[in-house]
């Protein structure tokens, strides 16, 4: 399988087109994991809603480390996406390739001119457009863009869960909580933020897919 050098893509050489792709299962597992992680964490506080009147100081404690695990769990929902268009790619370029191969055997004869159905103007060249610079971005930013949001969020539910075996009211529980929480969403706009690259990285891809696929021919 090839890729364009000129784009940072997921790899796809030596890539069997017949195997089935393993991030149809992971994603859905870690979005089962991370939908899990949130129900409990709904279901503690919950229950601490009997203690709001007799012990405040709980509920907050609750509240901290669980609203830390929730954010958790959502980043790993999203996490999931990210893995799902991971395989969208992955394959999109597997099709990518065997258009390549096939196209060029069905092609229009010599001497047989093809039809023009077109109103639009277009620009006709030999070689394939170069990727926009936004495509060029993306494609190199979703990766540290996730390993970076991934560590973030993980790093801010510690705090969060840390601060909450402080006490609530505390000086360490009210500067944990604050650092956690900041953490956490920051955490969580840099998930975002690699999907959103990845999502500019399927466009890239079907723009430079299609181009190669002409080239091809």
């Amino acid at each position: 399988m090839t890729a364009p050098t000129t784009l940072s893509l997921p790899t796809i050489r030596n890539h069997d087109p017949r195997a089935r792709s393993p991030q149809r299962y992971v994603g859905p597992l870690l979005a089962a994991v991370g939908f899990g992680i949130v129900m409990v964490t709904a279901i503690a506080n919950w229950v601490s809603i009997d203690s709001v009147g007799s012990d405040p100081a709980a509920v907050a404690e609750t509240t901290l480390w669980a609203g830390g695990f929730g954010v958790l769990g959502l980043g790993v929902i999203k996490v999931a996406v990210a893995v799902v268009l991971v395989g969208i790619i992955l394959r999109l370029w597997i099709r990518v390739d065997a258009m390549k191969q096939s196209l060029p055997a069905i092609r229009v004869r010599d001497g047989v001119a093809p039809v023009h159905s077109t109103d639009k103007r277009v620009e006709v060249s030999p070689d394939a457009p170069q990727p926009l610079l936004i495509h060029r971005v993306a494609t190199r930013l979703w990766k540290p863009m996730l390993a970076m949001g991934a560590m973030t969020v993980i790093l801010g539910a510690i705090l969060r869960a840390v601060g909450a075996g402080q006490g609530g009211g505390t000086e360490s529980f009210r500067q944990l909580a604050a650092w956690g929480i900041g953490i956490e969403f920051l955490g969580e706009a840099l998930l975002l933020s690699g999907i959103s690259f990845l999502l500019a990285t399927i466009l890239a891809s079907l723009r430079h897919g299609g181009s190669e696929v002409q080239q091809a021919l």
